[in-house]
């Protein structure tokens, strides 16, 4: 109907065009937009669930396998934050100490550090305060790198 009022003698003109266009356009806008309306209707009732993680296509293009273990986590506790997605996926692969977090409080920060390294196999630090921090007994993030650079040999220090 609009490309009827603007076009010469029914010969295309761009206004005819485009408004016509736009008119078989937006029975299909309107459908998008009522659907995000009643979407963000039910969401905002608790009826349905938030959007789940969004990982960025250089992630899943460089990791992919790393970007699904991350969305399979991720989806099953409902995270939709990336960087706490990717935390959630991390302390998955992490392995348990297996002491009681009394007796590792009681523990030296040494001790502690030490027996996180034997609990996860390598002098990862990253990763052995993450274990530490799940079990309940941190340990300062500077202090931690000063301990495994006194135990690494001269030459193995990161």
């Amino acid at each position: 109907m609009n490309y009827s009022h603007y076009a010469a003698h029914w010969r295309p003109t761009f206004a005819a065009i485009a408004f016509g266009i736009c008119s078989a356009a937006s029975p299909w806008l309107w459908s998008v937009h009522s659907r995000r309306v009643s979407r963000d209707a039910l969401k905002a009732s608790g009826l349905i669930e938030p959007h789940a993680v969004r990982l960025g296509a250089t992630r899943w293009t460089w990791h992919p396998l790393k970007s699904a273990h991350v969305m399979w986590h991720a989806t099953w506790k409902g995270e939709n934050d990336p960087a706490a997605a990717i935390a959630l996926a991390d302390a998955a692969e992490l392995p348990g100490i297996g002491i009681d977090a009394a007796v590792l409080a009681g523990m030296t920060s040494k001790e502690r550090l030490y027996l996180a390294f034997g609990a996860i196999g390598e002098l990862s630090v990253p990763k052995a305060l993450a274990v530490l921090k799940d079990k309940g007994a941190p340990i300062d993030q500077s202090s931690a790198y000063q301990i495994r650079k006194a135990l690494a040999p001269a030459g193995d220090a990161p």
